[in-house]
């Protein structure tokens, strides 16, 4: 274990000593800082056949020739077993968010289980979770999550990311859990999280997997005391139709409150812009302006 924690820690020392100036051959020494002796063998001889490309680019355009094919080449099958592919889409220090994203999307195309896989090389190598895990490549990862999987099998592991401190980490987690879980018991108790970004990611991904089976839950967060939270709550259910809730809002938008008010404006703005053009009440015709300057939300 201390052998192979040394490697990454070697790896990640390199990659951050050439940030911003890192040539090709040094994003394959940087992968392969990353990965056990195992990994780095069957990596080592596919730098020959790279032609000068970075890890990167090869892996892609590798990953979407066998895409194209409809079959798992030598290359694609070396890429992916070896972990090298693994550890580039979560270390952002080797690649922009569009590349790894386009590698993302052609690995699961060949591999339908790297998004468990991609968590898995996060949790499982961890030996103080999450002390010992950098926060950069954990929200890396979950963003590469966001953008390839329905999430049905992760709620496991992502539950160990909703024990994080960083609260914009911890908030992706669980707004990747509502989107695959139904738990109830466990949508209870994230709800008295003391985030109202928690909170309210979690209310949006449940209202994106579930629809309307969502309605209780909402009336319930619609009386959540931050802005933030009783605002996606009551947006959603006026979205199904729900002219209390929409009623609601527009008394928000006279809140002597300014947060409350700004908020309650963004989201009438956000109704009026799917409204029917033939009619549009005042307080949602006003707000429209108001809902494309900014998200009080964020």
């Amino acid at each position: 274990m201390r052998g192979t924690n040394f490697s990454q820690d070697a790896g990640l020392a390199a990659v951050k000593a050439f940030r911003g100036t890192v040539t090709s051959n040094e994003t394959w020494r940087a992968v392969e800082g990353l990965l056990p002796p195992g990994g780095r063998l069957r990596l080592k001889p596919l730098e020959h056949k790279a032609a000068g490309a970075s890890f990167v680019e090869f892996a892609r355009a590798a990953l979407e020739g066998d895409v194209a094919a409809g079959k798992m080449g030598a290359l694609s099958v070396a890429l992916l077993e070896s972990d090298a592919v693994l550890r580039a889409l979560s270390e952002p220090s080797l690649s922009s968010l569009e590349e790894a994203a386009a590698l993302a999307r052609a690995a699961v195309r060949l591999d339908e289980r790297i998004d468990a896989r991609l968590l898995t090389s996060l949790t499982a190598a961890s030996v103080d979770w999450p002390r010992d895990v950098p926060m950069a490549r954990a929200g890396r990862a979950l963003e590469m999550i966001d953008l390839i999987s329905d999430c049905r099998r992760l709620v496991m592991p992502l539950i160990k990311f909703t024990k994080i401190p960083d609260p914009k980490i911890r908030s992706k987690a669980v707004k990747l859990i509502a989107r695959a879980s139904q738990n109830g018991g466990w949508v209870e108790s994230v709800l008295s999280d003391p985030d109202p970004r928690v909170r309210s990611n979690l209310i949006e991904g449940l209202v994106r997997q579930m629809g309307r089976g969502a309605e209780q839950l909402l009336r319930r967060a619609a009386r959540d005391a931050h802005h933030r939270v009783s605002t996606t709550s009551l947006l959603a259910l006026a979205q199904f139709g729900d002219e209390p809730a929409r009623e609601e809002l527009q008394k928000l938008a006279a809140d002597p409150r300014e947060m409350h008010r700004r908020a309650a404006e963004w989201a009438l703005g956000k109704l009026a812009e799917a409204a029917a053009p033939s009619y549009k009440s005042p307080a949602i015709e006003a707000a429209a302006n108001e809902s494309a300057k900014s998200n009080p939300l964020d």
